[in-house]
């Protein structure tokens, strides 16, 4: 009954959907190349701290990236219809 209601929601709004999500999809990536980046001039200077704290960040971020593209897979299987 839940996901009835949510698939009717985003087949009616899908446009608005699929640009969220990729607008979201952008910022998690920047913000996981900077993570990245700072890991590696943390990494460079020997700040091993700063190395843990960035190289996490990176990883959620990935995290949240590969569960965002399940989700958009997700929703458009069931909207194909």
């Amino acid at each position: 009954m839940v996901a009835e209601k949510w698939v009717y929601l985003i087949k009616k709004n899908l446009s608005l959907f699929v640009n969220l999500l990729a607008l979201l999809a952008i910022i998690d990536t920047v913000i996981a190349i900077t993570a990245f980046v700072l890991y590696g001039r943390a990494r460079m200077r020997e700040e091993e701290q700063k190395e843990k704290l960035f190289l996490k960040i990176h990883y959620v971020c990935l995290f949240i990236l590969l569960l965002m593209g399940v989700v958009f897979m997700f929703f458009m299987v069931e909207t194909e219809t």
